[in-house]
């Protein structure tokens, strides 16, 4: 696997961490492409987000993990490497059940550039919901790999229950 730069990637961690807890609401913009990220730097955004659907659609894909992982992983890529603030990546379900095939991915995604995801607990648009212990058992892999990355992700466990 490409090597990755452990610090940087961990100070952007770090600053997407705290811009959670400054008591002021985080504005998140949801960009598909590196322009749009430059733009929403140039324009002061601290950290920007991909958008499962924005990523899919901009793609000619439908939403709900129709694209696939190389491709979120290309565009990921790209718009980490054109911007300086945090990039957040919305990854859907993980792309896997599996708690340790979801850790993989993520570990993907990390390396791309993403130091935040969003990891949703249903499946196929919600269809149905991971039982909890299950989706649990999920973030704990995902956690533990970021811990072994050196890189302390910022997991957005997200519910689609609502």
């Amino acid at each position: 696997m490409a090597r990755i730069d452990v610090s940087a990637l961990s100070q952007k961690a770090e600053r997407l961490r705290a811009l959670h807890h400054t008591g002021r609401i985080l504005v998140l913009p949801n960009i598909w492409d590196p322009g749009g990220a430059r733009m929403m730097e140039w324009l002061g955004y601290p950290a920007v987000a991909t958008a499962s659907a924005s990523n899919a659609y901009s793609q000619g894909y439908d939403d709900g993990q129709q694209i696939t992982l190389e491709a979120i992983l290309d565009i990921v890529g790209r718009v980490a490497t054109s911007a300086h603030v945090p990039i957040t990546a919305d990854m859907a379900w993980g792309y896997a059940e599996e708690p340790q095939d979801v850790a993989e991915n993520m570990r993907r995604i990390l390396r791309a550039g993403a130091v935040g995801i969003n990891l949703e607990d249903s499946v196929h648009e919600g269809e149905r919901l991971f039982e909890v212990e299950f989706q649990c058992a999920r973030i704990r892999a995902v956690r533990d790999m970021a811990r072994e990355e050196g890189v302390p992700l910022f997991i957005n466990a997200r519910t689609d229950v609502f």
